[in-house]
């Protein structure tokens, strides 16, 4: 048996029982709530089934015949992605009707990927449970002001190069130097350029390079990604009204003052692989054979052959038969 933790549109809940996926706890007081939603809000709910279901991360009606969206689909072990893509505003603000208040969003969390949501704008990093259970009980979170190191980014991503090849050269410079305890923020002329879901991946990535987190700052690559996401309009004015007066819009023509800068070149990335016994570790495309061979020196180049489809195919010692990208590495 699975469970789904999902996002589903309130028109759509009777497509959702017609077609056998039942919602837990959905029951008169849910119905009633839904009366009064406006367009666009979302409930979430968890959802059983005996078989197994999509990873895709939108599950539209077009497998019911309809074009219309259905729900969005979110593994248990996807809530960070859930953050980013749904749940975050950037910028919060509360409920009173004479003086409302709008304030920056920030995140700390019991998992050390709690950076991931960095890549959007919102300050956030992997704590101990003592201090979530704090902040959860509404105690103040204290700690040393950190040293703060500046990447500029220039360059581009040449063709052939993934998010994943960029994150190991950034993994692997900022290991060189030593980014403990310290803050990283992206900042530089080819920041525009990084969409978010690169910025997401780097910034999960934050662990394996040893900073606290990696920041990227509020700019038109995050109100798009807000927008794309289907964010409201009204909030997404929000954030970009809010961040430029109060100077956190991210402006090209800007050098902050950090503790220590370095330059990172992107069209410098070339296509590797991370490991093979580490994630941190970069290997170049090139050099995966040479490196694979001085990693493992146990290996054979006896062949066996076997049947795939009805097709007659020879492995050994080195040979690729389960590829798939997982973990946390890049899970964005």
């Amino acid at each position: 048996m699975n469970y789904w933790m999902l996002t589903i549109l309130p028109e759509n809940f009777e497509a959702t029982r017609k077609n056998g996926y039942k919602l837990q706890g959905f029951g008169r007081s849910q119905r009633k709530k839904t009366e009064r939603m406006e367009p666009g809000d979302r409930l979430i709910y968890y959802i059983k089934q005996k078989r197994a279901f999509p990873t895709s991360a939108t599950i539209t009606s077009k497998m019911f015949k309809d074009e219309s969206p259905i729900w969005t689909s979110h593994r248990s072990d996807e809530s960070f992605e859930y953050r980013v893509e749904i749940e975050t505003k950037v910028i919060l603000n509360d409920d009173a009707i004479s003086n409302p208040t709008a304030y920056l969003d920030t995140c700390v969390g019991t998992d050390s990927h709690t950076t991931m949501i960095n890549g959007l704008g919102v300050l956030g990093w992997g704590v101990g449970g003592i201090e979530a259970e704090a902040v959860m009980l509404g105690q103040p979170y204290y700690m040393v002001v950190p040293e703060v190191v500046g990447v500029r980014l220039i360059g581009k991503l040449p063709e052939g190069s993934t998010s994943t090849d960029l994150v190991l050269a950034i993994v692997e410079t900022l290991r060189s130097i030593g980014v403990v305890e310290k803050f990283v923020e992206f900042y530089g002329p080819s920041l525009k350029e990084l969409p978010v879901a690169d910025r997401a991946t780097i910034a999960n990535m934050a662990p394996e390079y040893g900073a606290t987190c990696g920041f990227f700052p509020i700019d038109n690559q995050t109100l798009k990604y807000l927008r794309d996401t289907g964010r409201p309009n009204s909030k997404v004015e929000l954030v970009e009204k809010y961040s430029m007066e109060n100077s956190f819009f991210y402006a090209e023509d800007s050098e902050p003052n950090y503790t220590q800068t370095l330059n990172f070149d992107l069209s410098e990335v070339r296509p590797a692989m991370a490991g093979p016994k580490r994630p941190q570790d970069k290997v170049l495309l090139p050099d995966v054979p040479k490196n694979f061979e001085m990693s493992f020196k146990e290996t054979s180049h006896e062949g066996h052959t076997i049947i795939v489809e009805d097709s007659e195919v020879e492995i050994k010692d080195s040979s690729v038969v389960i590829a798939a990208i997982t973990s946390c590495t890049n899970t964005s």
